[in-house]
């Protein structure tokens, strides 16, 4: 690993006075009373754990159970039962620049970072927040080199020699960094100790911060994963409703204070769900429509699927309906997606499931940057049975399609896009938000 110092770190570096810090302490302590009131309490959409649907308005969030109101009744229901709670009236909002990344696997969207003593003040949509510091794993500030920025995070976290409470990620591909403790973030800059000298390094120039006396804690499965409009996705222990406001309690005993009008979400993964995409296909390949033996190869390392990215290395994105009674309408919205799968035309991805799964379900559309042109089967395969067979043609339907499929146990499962012309033109799916039902 190359550590290479970026900065002069000489005699005449200048710590910035502590009127700074307070400065960006105060842009961080946004009150809460500023926030737009709801008119009414939010409606949701509920499916339980057997595939019953409810749709009312939440009253209350408790420890172990919510209350929802169906047809004017209010019905308590323990979270136990729950598969997921869907705000209906929110939809994704604009992603803040800045992303913190938490020891529990929470992730923020955020803006103006600052280090007070022990903990860390940000700013959401919501308005000022705070955690600790120790559970802190890193500050991402820039996502347009978000796959080599997970890969340099990924190598430094898994380096035993490093001893400094913290690293600075330097733009480029390769890993380049400062070793040091951090002494003070603002939003402007900085400033670092290394041994007995200082730098303060302007937050312009970092990509990322990754904190090493962040608490490596083994942390329990979540009650649910609350999803936000910005893009946020936190490990939620607990919840609590108060008056316009849910107060979310991490895995990792932070507290925040959401707007309900800021939730997308609670995904409810109590150990029987697993995303497709954290496990590790057994064969991903392509093969071309007309087969060329000195071009396969070549492109082959192009074209087979990508995951939790498309082939820009941009995040997943789909055109998602809002037509709920499903006409021919393109009232589509773009949505983007942090898991699935990017698969072109002639893409074939195969999993070992041994048995351990009984249904899949999932997401499955067009690439928003794919030609209108594009004409595709999307196939799954149960132990060489066709689960799903699903014709696609984005000139007549851009909206993505859900699927839920019966997997009944099976121990091999293949994900194939078809050629459906006789050409390739706009075959480019994506697979998102696949969830496997044990």
């Amino acid at each position: 690993m190359s550590r290479t110092f970026s900065y002069h770190l000489g005699p005449h570096t200048v710590l910035r006075s502590a009127a700074n810090l307070l400065s960006a302490i105060a842009i961080l302590t946004v009150s809460f009373a500023g926030t737009e009131a709801l008119a009414q309490s939010p409606s949701a959409d509920v499916l339980l754990s057997d595939g019953t649907k409810l749709a009312g308005t939440i009253t209350k969030f408790e420890i172990d159970s919510f209350s929802i109101a169906v047809d004017g009744a209010d019905r308590p229901i323990e979270y136990d039962l729950v598969e997921s709670i869907v705000l209906s009236d929110v939809e994704p909002a604009v992603k803040l620049g800045r992303h913190i990344r938490l020891t529990d696997g929470s992730t923020i969207r955020a803006d103006q970072c600052a280090l007070v003593k022990d903990r860390l003040n940000f700013r959401t949509k919501t308005g000022g927040q705070s955690v600790t510091k120790r559970n802190v794993e890193a500050i991402v500030y820039r996502t347009q080199t978000r796959e080599t920025l997970r890969r340099q995070l990924k190598e430094i976290l898994a380096d035993e020699t490093i001893e400094a409470d913290a690293l600075v990620v330097l733009r480029g591909d390769d890993l380049n960094v400062i070793e040091g403790v951090v002494e003070k973030l603002t939003p402007e800059q900085a400033t670092f100790s290394i041994d007995e000298q200082t730098a303060e390094v302007p937050i312009a120039k970092l990509d990322a911060i990754s904190f090493f006396s962040a608490a490596k804690n083994d942390f329990a499965a979540p009650l649910a994963v609350c999803h936000l409009a910005d893009g946020s996705a936190l490990q939620v222990r607990r919840m609590e409703l108060l008056d316009l406001q849910v107060q979310l309690t991490l895995l990792s005993s932070d507290k925040l204070n959401i707007d309900l009008e800021e939730i997308l979400s609670f995904d409810f993964l109590t150990g029987s769900k697993v995303l497709l995409s954290s496990l590790t296909p057994s064969t991903n390949d392509w093969r071309p429509l007309l087969a060329n033996e000195g071009l396969v190869e070549h492109l082959r390392t192009m074209r087979v699927a990508r995951a939790n990215q498309d082939f820009s290395g941009n995040p997943l994105s789909l055109l998602v309906s809002s037509n709920e009674a499903g006409q021919n309408e393109t009232s589509g919205r773009l949505q983007t997606f942090d898991n699935g799968f990017a698969i072109r035309g002639g893409g074939r991805l195969a999993f070992k499931l041994n048995g351990d799964y009984q249904t899949i379900s999932g997401t499955i559309g067009f690439a928003p940057q794919a030609s209108e042109f594009g004409k595709t089967v999307f196939r799954i395969l149960a132990d060489g049975n066709v689960a799903l067979e699903l014709p696609l043609e984005k000139l007549t339907k851009p909206d993505a399609a859900n699927f839920d499929v019966a997997l009944d146990g099976c121990r091999r499962m293949v994900i194939e896009v078809d050629y459906a012309d006789g050409r390739s033109i706009g075959d480019i799916l994506h697979l998102v938000d696949v969830k496997l039902q044990k």
